[in-house]
Parts: structure tokens; sequence; C-alpha cells
């Protein structure tokens, strides 16, 4: 088991994928990993992250509450998003609990949850990392999550109004 710092937050690693038979649903695949786990681990064991609650940059306030960024941050992890060929359609989304994104290691700038729209030019990054930021009460109790929608599928539901 790999631990890092004093505390380790174990995250399980796992896809969310929309899966359908027909052309009409046919999605490009999506995969995140994370530096230092194997495709075969992401779901058992997971990988570990360690809880940052140290204080890297010596401010006097604990890393995993400091976000005006942390020279010297070494708690947090990459991870690579991988999108396949979306052909401009749709939107990938990207969730976690108990983790923090951010664009670079030194916690410069927090990538909140959120999803990318492809047709309005929207694109997500490719590479983020990751922070513990709560402690695991169980294995594999934190997740990341990403996902692909195609866009105007599933139909939107269309129901009629009408006088009573």
């Amino acid at each position: 088991m790999l631990k890092l710092g004093l505390t380790s937050v174990v995250v399980l690693l796992t896809l969310d994928l929309t899966v359908a038979t027909s052309d009409v649903w046919a999605d490009p695949w999506v995969n995140v990993t994370m530096d230092g786990v194997s495709d075969a681990n992401e779901e058992s064991p997971g990988g570990y992250l360690a809880h940052n609650n140290d204080d890297d940059d010596s401010d006097s306030v604990t890393d995993v509450n400091d976000t005006n960024g942390v020279t010297g941050e070494d708690n947090l992890v990459r991870i690579t998003l991988d999108y396949g060929d979306t052909n401009n359609v749709g939107c990938i989304g990207l969730g976690g609990t108990n983790v923090r994104f951010w664009t670079s290691a030194s916690k410069t700038t927090e990538v909140p949850a959120q999803r990318w729209y492809l047709a309005r030019g929207q694109t997500p990054p490719h590479e983020l990392w990751v922070e513990g930021v709560t402690v695991s009460s169980a294995g594999r109790d934190a997740e990341i999550k990403m996902s692909y929608i195609r866009e105007g599928y599933p139909p939107p539901m269309r129901p009629t109004t009408m006088s009573s």
C-alpha cells in the first residue's frame, strides 16, 4: 500500500459512461487515469491520496484550506482526462467526492466539478491535479468520476400543459 504524508485518503477511480447499442448513442470513450495507478487497479484496490493537512509553504494555513497557491506543494497527484473523438458534440462532465481538482500542483486555480459543452467551444483540460480534502472513513470511499453525454440524447421530455 502506497501512503503519502501522515494520513492517507483512499481514492476510487471510476467511470460513468453512457452505454447503448444504437448508432444514435454511439459515444466516444472517456477515461480518467491517476499517476501511479494502473487501469487494472482503478476500482480495486483504487489509488491513494494524502490528506493535504500539512503546510508546505509555511504560511500558517493548512494546505487543504489554502486556496491562494502553495509553493512546494507535494500532496497533489496528477490525473489525465482522455475523451477520444467527440466531434465537438455533447458534454463532458467531471466530479468527485472528498477531492478537489486544480490546474497545477501548486494549487493556483481550482477547477470545480462541472460540465464542458463542446459545441459551445468549451474544452476540458487533459491534465489536472487532485487533492485529498477529507480523510477516508472506509476504503475506497472517495471517487473521481468522468462522463460523456451526447448532445440531444436522451431526447428531452416535452409535455403539453392544458387548461383545467
